[in-house]
């Protein structure tokens, strides 16, 4: 995971479920440290012609580091937003 100081957090993770198109499940936690793992699941819902997207991570242990992870996710799926509005049309099917 790249942070915008420049700064890499080496991240890694099993995928536990995909199910095409609907849903992704994940673990997601710092590469060799089994006890900072966490599950993320990733669903998809259509909406006429946009997606919603539900992110849902379990296991993060405690409120702050739950808030941090909130963070980091905001600021990643603002970022795909951004990336996904250039693109043509038919470049969003999943």
């Amino acid at each position: 995971m790249h942070l915008s100081a420049g700064r890499t957090i080496p991240v890694t993770g099993i995928f536990k479920i995909i199910d095409r198109p609907h849903t992704l499940a994940m673990t997601w936690g710092m590469d060799g440290d089994p006890s900072r793992q966490s599950l993320l699941t990733i669903t998809f819902k259509p909406l006429g012609r946009s997606t919603e997207l539900t992110l849902r991570q379990e296991g993060l242990g405690g409120a702050s580091n739950r808030d941090d992870h909130g963070k980091g996710w905001n600021s990643a799926l603002n970022k795909l937003v951004v990336y996904l509005t250039t693109l043509p049309t038919q470049e969003h099917t999943l």
